[in-house]
Order: structure tokens, then sequence, then C-alpha cells
């Protein structure tokens, strides 16, 4: 059995993705990563994408954290982002918003 990231930005709002299915954590904009990830809906010319709303500067610890998470081997679901219950994986990480490929 593999990882899952998960990600809930709302009540009716959540989404776990397999580790296997993470294409790539780029930094949009100050504050502001994304997780891609290969469609949920099987297409091929899209994906999805999480963006995780983090404190201003500080991307690379952010992302190490969550490498680092990954890496540990010892949970099977790792909560990134849950705002429901402010949750998150990192002290810097403030919220996220889901965009399924549709």
């Amino acid at each position: 059995m593999g990882k899952y990231l998960v990600f809930i930005a709302a009540a009716d709002s959540a989404a776990t993705y397999p580790i296997e299915r993470l294409i790539s954590i780029t930094c949009e904009a100050d504050g502001v990563l994304l997780f891609h990830f290969e469609s949920s809906v099987g297409k091929s010319d899209g994906g999805d994408t999480v963006q995780v709303n983090i404190t201003a500067d500080t991307e690379k610890a952010v992302m190490e954290r969550v490498l680092q998470e990954i890496n540990k081997g010892l949970n099977l679901h790792i909560v990134v982002c849950d705002d429901v219950n402010s949750e998150y994986l990192d002290s810097r990480m403030t919220g996220c918003v889901l965009t399924l490929d549709t």
C-alpha cells in the first residue's frame, strides 16, 4: 500500500492523492505553492492542482518539510492541509484551494 497526500479546503471540497501521482511542487507567487498531480478524471492533457497558501518567502522550507514527511515512511496518509480543522503539515501553511481537471 502506498502513501497518500490529503487536502481539505472546505466541508465539501477535499482530495486525497497517491504520492505516485505528484508531478511537482512549484512556487507560483510569493506565499503560494502549487502541488501538481496527474488528472483525477483521466485526461492526459491536464492535471489537478492544489494551491497551498504559505507565509511569504518560506517556500523552500515548506517544500523541504513536505518532502521530509513523504520520506519518513511512517504515515500512509499525510494531511498536508485541512482548512476545516485548521490542521496543517507545516505551521507556515495557511490554507488551500483545489482545482480538479475538468
